[in-house]
């Protein structure tokens, strides 16, 4: 769902010409997460990938290695830029620092070649969309790109899509003082918020605070 999401984004972006350039040369990454992988043999190419960051998240990206080819930064490199900004990061096989790049708008990669005869050359991207909550410490995950706030977890409602902030809760409740209109108030807080089987991975990390209501 995630991924027909961010699909459906670039098409919008492409229809408003936001995003045209890329629209029209480049390839759509279509999934939250995921790898892109160049290696062949090429004398001379530019290719370029865009990947549509959705309103209230981030991307996270890393570019874990370049080929060996030989080749000096200004006939073979791969730049990143994010869209909305003039921020370009540029990467060469020389390079020793690959730290990971966070932005908060559409991104482009592109590799570029450009040798006077036939080497193997490429590279291998990481990258990881998540929702702008994932970037607060004390925040639940409910997934690899899906958080919400400590005060979700264990309060009676299902706000992970996979119900992971709910798993394990035992809760009582008692009416408060304010009769109908006043709602239930904890009593007891948690008992045991989002246990998990031994051997398991947990869905989620565990929130400290919960809140009342």
């Amino acid at each position: 769902m995630e991924g027909f999401k961010i699909l459906a984004l670039a098409f919008i972006l492409c229809g408003f010409q936001f995003y045209t350039a890329q629209c029209k040369s480049c390839t759509i990454e279509k999934n939250v997460n995921g790898t892109i992988a160049v290696g062949e043999n090429t004398y001379s190419r530019q290719k370029c990938w865009a990947i549509p960051v959705p309103f209230g998240h981030f991307i996270q990206l890393q570019l874990k290695n370049m080929y060996q080819s030989g080749a000096s930064c200004q006939k073979e490199n791969v730049k990143i830029n994010i869209a909305g900004t003039s921020d370009v990061y540029q990467f060469c096989i020389s390079d020793s620092n690959t730290n990971p790049i966070t932005a908060f708008d559409n991104v482009t990669i592109t590799h570029y070649v450009s040798t006077n005869y036939y080497r193997y050359t490429g590279f291998t991207l990481e990258y990881a969309i998540k929702t702008i909550e994932c970037l607060n410490r004390n925040s639940f995950e409910c997934d690899n790109d899906t958080c919400v706030s400590e005060d979700r977890v264990c309060d009676g409602v299902k706000d992970c899509k996979n119900r992971a902030d709910e798993i394990g809760c035992e809760r009582v409740y008692q009416r408060s003082p304010g009769g109908e209109r006043g709602g239930r108030v904890l009593v007891e807080t948690e008992k045991n918020c989002c246990m998990v089987m031994e051997g398991e991975h947990p869905p989620g990390r565990r929130s400290s605070l919960l809140s009342i209501g």
